[in-house]
């Protein structure tokens, strides 16, 4: 982003909700935030699936999408994990996928390591590959 020009910024609030209530809790954050008139023409990149449906759902009510009349809107959100419902919400949900079967395998591979005292394992670094799914929100 910085090669680019853009400055990223990460956006938090004291989290007053109940524990794994992500889309409640990007929801309050951005309609407050929209309301003020800030981020309606930016990227927004959350961390999960879960979270940027909280941000579709604010930036929905505050008409910040494109819409099927031609209507612009300038706000564009990604998330991370391909969500099964990402590509049913509106705009459907631009994401990154990966693959968790090899991520779990690695971990289980990691933890029996582990278990026959292999230290090696324990601070081993391991890239998985990943594939960005681009659909309407970006």
């Amino acid at each position: 982003m910085t090669e680019l020009g853009f400055e990223p910024e990460v956006l938090s609030d004291e989290w007053n909700g109940e524990y794994g209530n992500f889309e409640a809790y990007s929801y309050n954050l951005m309609k407050g935030l929209f309301a003020k008139g800030e981020y309606k023409d930016a990227t927004i990149l959350c961390s999960n699936d879960r979270l940027a449906m909280g941000v579709l759902r604010a930036g929905n009510e505050a008409a910040l999408f494109s819409d099927r009349a031609g209507q612009q809107g300038g706000l564009r959100v990604a998330g991370h994990d391909d969500h099964a419902l990402s590509s049913y919400v509106w705009p459907s949900l631009t994401t990154v996928s990966q693959d968790v079967k090899q991520i779990a395998r690695t971990a289980v591979d990691c933890l029996r390591d582990l278990t026959k005292n292999d230290a090696k394992s324990a601070s081993a670094e391991h890239l998985f590959s990943v594939q960005l799914k681009l659909r309407d929100s970006a």
